[in-house]
């Protein structure tokens, strides 16, 4: 039996922190024969890998997308040389299959789950639907019913499945995989065997379908999934240098600081959680947090800073704006983390924090 996770993001997505060694290292935990990694928009992360160190041991790599088309859905790219050019649908399912690719359709059945209201699915032509090679039937981030309705999809359209964890945190990866080998099953398509040592062998192996998609374990809910994200990208806006500088040596100072190896043990690996540390995110961004607010709340930053005690109506008259427009702003900075309301309020005080 094995087991390939198909849909994985890395810090080159701009939604994911995770650098590309730790994903493979924690594909090796979670007992993944293979895994690929499909960042947004980009295939460059992977290939650049791959060009530098060759497939890693025991583990087999492959290269990959998920391309935002102009229609408004995503197709996912796999066993990719080159990046993916175009946006419209029809061109990037031409460009897969010119560069001997397979493609499928990631989560086509996913609804937005925070913000409902004029939620729609994807309407896929039919020139689409007949001309990509796979469903995505399997998506860690996805309900059961919407995964359900995928594989609807997929058997309409007489598709073979594929599956992924979509992972952009550490401890999702394994949420999700593309099962080889065992006995045939007629209700779930497994079929095949574990006779897949080489990307070549699993091309094929997935345009056979000889694959049965399985669910993992999801590792969070659903609005913890798109918070965590907003959180990623915030951070990222604040301080760019976190996407290429921050993981690794973060990430052994803090576990050094726990008496722990920072090159990480399989206890360790098995440690990995939603996040790095915030304290090393925040510690790094906040200089250039202060830099992004506006005039507002710096001159309200500046007044606290030489009266901690001074009240919301005491700002607005020394500012020269309405108590609301203080209350807003004072919002915001306790949002970013710049402001806290030490005890209550009238006989509190604030404390800027940068």
């Amino acid at each position: 039996m094995k087991r390939f996770d198909l849909h994985n993001h890395t810090n080159s997505s701009k939604d994911s922190l995770s650098p590309i060694t730790w994903v493979i290292e924690r594909a090796r935990v979670k007992g993944l024969d293979g895994i690929a990694i499909t960042d947004h928009d980009t295939a460059h992360g992977v290939l650049s890998y791959l060009e530098k160190n060759g497939q890693p041991e025991g583990l087999l790599l492959v290269p990959g997308a998920e391309i935002k088309t102009i229609q408004g859905f995503e197709i996912l790219g796999y066993f990719l040389n080159q990046e993916i050019i175009s946006k419209d649908a029809l061109e990037v399912l031409d460009e897969i299959r010119d560069q001997g690719g397979v493609s499928s359709l990631p989560h086509p059945r996913r609804t937005n789950y925070i913000f409902p209201r004029g939620n729609s699915l994807p309407d896929y032509p039919e020139e689409v639907m007949r001309m990509v090679d796979a469903v995505e039937c399997i998506n860690g981030r996805t309900r059961s019913v919407e995964n359900r309705a995928a594989a609807d999809l997929a058997n309409k359209w007489k598709k073979p499945g594929t599956a992924g964890s979509d992972s952009h945190f550490m401890a999702e990866i394994g949420a999700g995989w593309l099962e080889f080998g065992g006995a045939v099953n007629s209700d779930n398509g497994a079929k095949g065997s574990n006779d897949i040592d080489n990307l070549e062998q699993l091309r094929i192996s997935m345009l056979k379908g000889h694959g049965r998609p399985v669910a993992g374990k999801r590792f969070m809910s659903n609005s913890h999934y798109f918070f965590a994200t907003a959180a990623i990208k915030r951070l990222l806006k604040l301080n760019p240098d976190l996407r290429s500088g921050f993981c690794k040596d973060e990430f052994c100072r803090y576990y050094q600081a726990q008496g722990r190896d920072g090159n990480s043990s399989k206890e360790d690996k098995d440690r990995y959680k939603t996040t790095i540390p915030i304290e090393g995110i925040v510690g790094k961004a906040s200089g250039k947090r202060r830099e992004s607010i506006g005039k507002t709340s710096e001159k309200i930053l500046q007044a606290i800073e030489k009266d901690d005690t001074i009240t919301i109506p005491e700002l607005a008259t020394l500012i020269g704006v309405t108590e609301r427009s203080i209350e807003r702003n004072i919002q915001k900075l306790q949002s970013n983390g710049l402001l806290k309301r030490m005890g209550g309020r009238k006989e509190g005080r604030w404390e800027v924090r940068t």
